[in-house]
């Protein structure tokens, strides 16, 4: 899918908690995360890694029992991005 349009927002939802709403188009992914700064850290540290020029990336988002991970790849003209969500982390 190629996205000509990408939103990212955060909101707290209660003590340690947030919803991450990943928006790419028309296409909506709300994740409810803990530990949200170690997620939030690891998403921000992808996008500095690749605009520094490395070509691969993996965040990790805890929200336990579950997780969901970006891996980033392909960062030379494009950003390849795929979402997996482990039911057991």
């Amino acid at each position: 899918m190629n996205v000509a349009q990408f939103d990212m927002r955060w909101k707290l939802t209660g003590p340690g908690w947030a919803r991450l709403t990943w928006v790419a188009d028309d296409e909506a992914l709300e994740i409810d995360t803990s530990y949200t700064g170690h997620g939030l850290q690891s998403l921000l540290r992808a996008v500095g890694d690749l605009k520094g020029g490395s070509s691969a990336f993996v965040a990790w988002l805890s929200d336990e029992p579950c997780a969901h991970v970006f891996v980033f790849t392909g960062a030379t003209d494009y950003v390849y991005v795929q979402v997996l969500h482990l039911p057991n982390e």
